[in-house]
C-alpha cells in the first residue's frame, strides 16, 4: 500500500485539503509485507494462538 503511487498522490491531496501533514517513508523503504502476514496469521491460528484485541497497544517485541 505505501509503493501505491495513486494512492500516495490522493492521501497528499487529501492531507493538503485537511491542512495535515502527510510523513511516508520513501519508497525504496516501503514494501508489500503483506505475504509475511498472512503466513505469520496462517501459523499463529494453527497453533491457535489467540488473536490480540482490536484496541490493544502496539508491542514492537511481540513473539511471533
Amino acid at each position: 500500500m505505501a509503493c501505491n503511487s495513486a494512492l500516495r498522490r490522493q492521501l497528499a491531496r487529501e492531507c493538503q485539503r485537511e491542512g495535515l501533514v502527510l510523513r511516508l517513508a520513501e519508497t525504496k523503504y516501503s514494501t508489500d509485507n503483506a505475504a509475511m502476514i498472512a503466513i505469520l496469521a496462517e501459523c499463529k491460528l494453527l497453533a491457535r494462538v489467540p488473536a490480540a484485541s482490536l484496541d490493544a497497544d502496539i508491542e514492537p517485541n511481540w513473539a511471533l
